[in-house]
């Protein structure tokens, strides 16, 4: 039987307001590095938007809600575990051309390509067609490299309805053409069927100093008789290793040829490149390097890579700007978006924002470290984020504390910015990696501030405020110290947490730190004058750092579980939570792993959690930070996960449509015949409905007036119960 604590639905439906503006997605996780495609995920007809953030290789799926003109659209975290795994470079294209977008990205030397095979009954489903896909070069057939630093354009360059692919590949500088036989060969678009026809589609070069084109090469070490291939002169060129480049071909003048948009790994901006030539002669004649000319250029800080979707639902493509390089970059501002005010056959880009997105969800930057703590009294746990920093220039990043304070009730929890610097602690000199800490410990009641940084040391901050209060922290020790008047240094990344651990109502001190492994400094002075000892540097016996990897970045949650048995939630570099118990009464010996890849968990690398009961429903809720500098929220539920049933039951509960928009019909199989209720429960464990049905159970229900989002429905016989998940999509 699946009990009440082991089960967490994510969702996105805790309401979060900044600057008196309700978020769209707070709890979708941040974004820094995105890639862009389209894709039909529920089967309705209506392209949604897939990101991929190469922070992490982290997936999100939103959904489209489809109005006429307008970027809107709803977080749907529930297709990112039907993609499969992937890394680095991720494009959707439809390359058999049957409606449904494929999957190309990176494998090992290239690329890997997964077949749509979704279907209204199956939902969304992909196939492995191709996991090395390959390319005829004259005299032999090798894989079509693609570097994984690089960002390939994979489109139909000939005008002949199959798909080409562009891409930097070997000789880094110049431009390869792998056309696509399928047409000619005889199979439609539906094949892939590659031969490399030009290994200087354009006839230029990327320069190694900088990110200027050289124009009009002849190339004359090419590929016999090249196709795209223009009647031009000049100097044989040298086969030289470019660092990385990203690549989009579109036509931006209406002529009917590709232009190109080009990024470079070591600049902020893009080189359009002007196609002089046709689809079947391919040469670029100029160069803009403030691209687009007409309105604020880009400027994205390190590596802009481009993407050409439309995602306002007016028919004209637009164009999205984000780095290609999950580090080093900017991160708060970090998706450009342009509209397009002119044709999708000739764009005409207007500069919108420089957080498309990201300013519909709770963003840190990079890095983001949640704690709760009740500041202002009011008996609700606020929301405070720690972060690595916000992104100035290269190594240089600001770290802060943002602060969001509990608006709701206890049973329906909603959260508002009240600042992103608290106490303007970004002013003070903290190193990156800010993480705070709450807890008594002068013994005045009220709770202090410990904060660790990336210096592997702790900073402690007395609560001056008077009793009732609002929180009023006031820097009183720089390098908080142990019992022999030490500096506390765990090395770096000192991730610290405030509790008894051993009954004797005395706060003690762990701290998690980037080797992966936890500290523990036993309180052994009072509650009004504390004294730290450490007694294990591998408390538990435990690293989070796994073989392969250089460091672990542990992030220790202890809490209590219903028993008052201590239990152990720590994040990782990884991203996944591992989950430890055996701890109370065992403080010496070796904590017992229950799973180190906590309910399948995952919001991004570096992951940090922090858990509360946010609606009173005595299940522990889960908010989970990454380094995409985001949040991603878990509500603990009691209610059985889709296809597991209570046993010593026949009773099977059935739902169609799912998703659904408008009604929902369910149907029960192996009941008694006895009187059947059927409940609704949305994912903070709010009943929306309950229906009474006698005999057999056939029942259609009208959903057009509860939001969309994630609901439990139940049915029970007062025998059995057998419950399912149910999403509706608008």
């Amino acid at each position: 039987m699946l009990q009440a604590q082991n089960s967490f639905v994510q969702t996105n439906a805790v309401p979060v307001m900044a600057n008196h503006v309700a978020l769209k997605h707070p709890w979708a996780g941040g974004m820094n590095s995105c890639q862009f495609s389209t894709i039909d995920l529920d089967q309705d007809g209506v392209k949604d938007l897939f990101v991929f953030d190469r922070t992490g290789n982290k997936t999100q799926t939103f959904i489209n809600n489809n109005i006429a003109g307008t970027v809107s659209y709803t977080y749907a975290p529930e297709y990112e575990s039907l993609f499969p795994d992937l890394s680095y470079w991720v494009l959707l294209r439809d390359y058999n051309c049957d409606g449904k977008m494929d999957l190309f990205t990176y494998a090992s030397g290239g690329i890997a390509v997964y077949k749509n095979v979704s279907d209204i009954t199956n939902g969304l489903s992909f196939q492995l067609t191709e996991d090395l896909l390959n390319s005829f070069q004259d005299p032999n057939v090798t894989n079509l490299f693609v570097s994984p630093a690089d960002l390939p354009h994979i489109g139909d360059l000939d005008n002949d309805g199959d798909l080409d692919i562009l891409t930097f590949g070997l000789i880094g500088s110049y431009m390869e053409y792998h056309r696509n036989y399928s047409v000619e060969n005889g199979h439609g678009c539906d094949t892939l069927e590659f031969q490399l026809r030009n290994k200087c589609w354009g006839y230029f070069s990327e320069s190694l100093a900088n990110n200027a084109v050289m124009l009009d090469d002849t190339c004359s070490w090419n590929v016999n008789h090249p196709e795209l291939r223009s009647q031009i002169t000049g100097t044989m060129a040298r086969e030289v290793r470019h660092a990385g480049s990203s690549v989009l071909a579109l036509d931006l003048d209406g002529d009917g040829d590709k232009d190109l948009l080009l990024g470079d790994i070591s600049f902020n901006n893009l080189t359009m490149l002007e196609n002089g030539g046709n689809t079947v002669n391919a040469y670029m004649v100029s160069q803009n390097n403030q691209f687009p000319s007409n309105t604020l250029s880009v400027d994205v800080e390190i590596f802009p890579g481009s993407f050409y979707e439309d995602v306002d639902n007016d028919g004209k493509r637009d164009l999205l700007v984000s780095p290609n390089t999950p580090n080093l970059s900017v991160n708060a501002q970090s998706v450009w978006f342009y509209k397009n005010n002119g044709t999708d056959g000739t764009p005409v880009f207007n500069h919108i924002s420089n957080r498309f997105m990201q300013s519909d969800m709770i963003e840190v930057g990079e890095g983001a470290y949640p704690v709760f703590f009740d500041y202002n009294n009011d008996g609700l746990e606020d929301l405070f984020i720690g972060n690595t920093g916000y992104f100035q220039q290269i190594g240089v990043y600001t770290s802060q504390i943002a602060l969001y304070e509990n608006m709701g009730t206890s049973e329906n929890p909603s959260f508002s910015l009240v600042t992103d610097d608290f106490e303007n602690l970004s002013q003070i000199g903290l190193q990156e990696d800010v993480y705070p800490a709450f807890g008594d410990l002068d013994g005045d009641t009220d709770k202090d501030l410990l904060i660790g940084d990336r210096s592997g040391r702790l900073y402690y901050f007395e609560n001056v405020a008077p009793i009732g209060s609002d929180a009023d922290f006031t820097l009183a020790v720089t390098h908080f110290s142990d019992h022999t008047g030490a500096t506390i240094d765990v090395g770096q990344n000192a991730t610290p947490q405030l509790i008894d651990m051993n009954d004797d109502q005395l706060l003690d001190l762990v701290i998690g730190e980037k080797r992966g492994k936890i500290n523990y400094y036993e309180n052994i002075g009072t509650a009004s004058v504390p004294s730290f000892r450490l007694m294990h540097d591998t408390f538990g016996h435990l690293n989070v750092k796994e073989y392969w990897a250089v460091d672990g970045y542990s992030v220790p949650h202890f809490y209590r579980d219903s028993t008052d048995a201590l239990q152990l939630l720590v994040g990782s570099k990884t991203g996944y939570l591992h989950h430890f118990d055996s701890i109370s009464n065992n403080l010496s010996g070796a904590f017992h792993l229950v799973d180190s890849t906590f309910k399948g968990i995952y919001t991004g690398i570096r992951s940090a959690p922090a858990r509360t009961d946010l609606n009173g429903d005595g299940q522990g809720d889960l908010v989970i930070g990454n380094f995409r500098g985001g949040l991603g929220l878990f509500m603990g539920s009691d209610a059985v996960q889709v296809g597991l049933e209570e046993p010593k039951s026949n009773l099977q509960l059935h739902l169609y449509p799912n998703p659904a928009k408008d009604k929902v019909t369910f149907a029960c199989e192996g009941h008694s015949g006895t009187e059947l209720t059927l409940i609704v429960l949305d994912v903070i464990g709010r009943k929306m409905a309950t229906h009474s049905i006698q005999g057999s159970c056939s029942f259609t229900l009208h959903v057009s007036d509860l939001p969309a989002g994630t609901y439990f429905c139940m049915a029970t016989d007062g025998i059995g119960k057998s419950s399912r998940i149910l999403l509706i999509h608008r």
